[in-house]
């Protein structure tokens, strides 16, 4: 428990606005990614202030994180030092970043190197390429390579509609010649992504996080990017014809689609159960509807029961108080009083508050009037969908 804690209380999780995400038990995907986006940290995700007395700056906090290293820390980019200010003022902008950043500690040391001219340089560093920055603990013999979309970020937008539009949409326009029609909208993130990197490759004992596989669960990639930002190592792991390693802290259980096998979660137990020593942590998000009975088993011999019911608030007496969070150690920083909304969001209950060495709290608390049966909400769209066809018919025949 006390590991736990510290889990949820670390800087990364007080700071990168991970804490909701990772203490729901079961809760829709949507949801989760929702709240996850919403909470994103003040200090790591604010953008830098552009205007010309604050565009090479640096946060106040951002500061005092670095004059606080205890131990050496290197910044190389893998680059000319001319040849880097050279591409565009967002790297002009990283470059004084970087300075500003080697400034705030003695520890810091920043090095420009030209891959070209240093080819045994790159070796020692997979999928390095030219304007990527490594940085690196003396401490802990670890690195982090940060490349353009890390440090860079870059939005891109329909001028006809103003709507935002993905790369590869930006990219088809341009090819089709389409001037004018859509726009790149590039920032600096420099100070975001250095100091998680700092942050990452300083951590004597960083979080290990694995993401199940083998029962269609869900991937999602902005998920894993956002915990790799704020310093957790993330890695697959194969339940069907695998093991679960021993240095997991954290296991993710994406919305399976398929039922685990008892032998998968035979696994899953072992791995809890840690010879005794407990200290690991597991979050199952549930799909929307589907039916996991061996994975229901396991979590009602922990307490937890997945009812085939979704929190669907109808009453409008209640659409103000729909679902709250309770006030406990892992709610520390968040208001009580917020809602919190989201689509398909599966009911769960206790089975016992407390057996043997086990114990269940409760998170999120729903208003019993926004419960709703599985069968109640697919009759209520069936009858929707019974109504359209009708309509349409009766169109049909107008017509005729």
């Amino acid at each position: 428990m006390k590991k736990l804690l510290a889990f949820f209380n670390n800087k990364r999780f007080k700071h990168g606005g991970l804490s909701f995400a990772l203490t729901a038990v079961v809760i829709a995907v949507v949801v989760v990614l929702n709240i996850v986006a919403g909470l994103v940290s003040e200090r790591f995700a604010k953008p830098l202030d552009l205007s010309a007395n604050r565009m090479f700056s640096i946060a106040e906090d951002t500061q005092g994180e670095l004059s606080g290293l205890d131990s050496k820390l290197t910044i190389t980019v893998a680059s000319r030092e001319s040849d880097f200010v050279h591409n565009g003022t967002f790297y002009n902008q990283t470059n004084e970043i970087l300075k500003r950043f080697a400034a705030a500690s003695p520890n810091i040391t920043l090095n420009y190197v030209n891959l070209m001219s240093n080819p045994d340089f790159a070796a020692g560093y997979e999928g390095l390429r030219d304007d990527s920055i490594i940085v690196e603990s003396e401490k802990t013999n670890r690195h982090k390579i940060l490349t353009t979309e890390n440090y860079l970020h870059a939005a891109y937008y329909d001028l006809r509609s103003g709507n935002q539009i993905t790369q590869e949409e930006y990219n088809m326009y341009n090819s089709m010649g389409a001037v004018g029609m859509v726009e790149a909208d590039v920032s600096a993130a420099a100070e975001g992504a250095l100091l998680s990197a700092i942050l990452a490759v300083t951590d004597e004992n960083p979080v290990n996080v694995g993401f199940t596989t083998g029962y269609s669960e869900n991937k999602n990639e902005h998920l894993e990017a956002m915990l790799e930002m704020y310093a957790y190592t993330n890695q697959s792991i194969d339940l069907v014809t695998g093991d679960i390693p021993d240095d997991l802290d954290f296991i993710i259980m994406l919305a399976p689609q398929d039922d685990y096998s008892k032998q998968s979660l035979k696994k899953l137990e072992q791995w809890l159960d840690n010879e005794g020593e407990f200290g690991k942590s597991l979050l199952y998000i549930s799909h929307a509807y589907a039916n996991v009975p061996n994975i229901d088993s396991f979590l009602a011999a922990r307490g937890i029961a997945v009812e085939r019911e979704y929190a669907r608030q109808t009453e409008p007496r209640d659409m103000n108080n729909f679902q709250r969070f309770t006030p406990m150690e892992y709610t520390q920083g968040l208001n009580p009083e917020h809602e919190v909304y989201g689509m398909f969001m599966r009911h769960t209950s206790q089975v016992f508050e407390a057996y043997r060495n086990m114990e269940t709290r409760v998170f999120l608390v729903a208003q019993d009037s926004a419960l709703c049966p599985f069968e109640e909400l697919f009759d209520d769209e069936s009858a929707d969908n019974d109504s359209d066809n009708s309509d349409n018919d009766s169109d049909s025949s107008d017509s005729d």
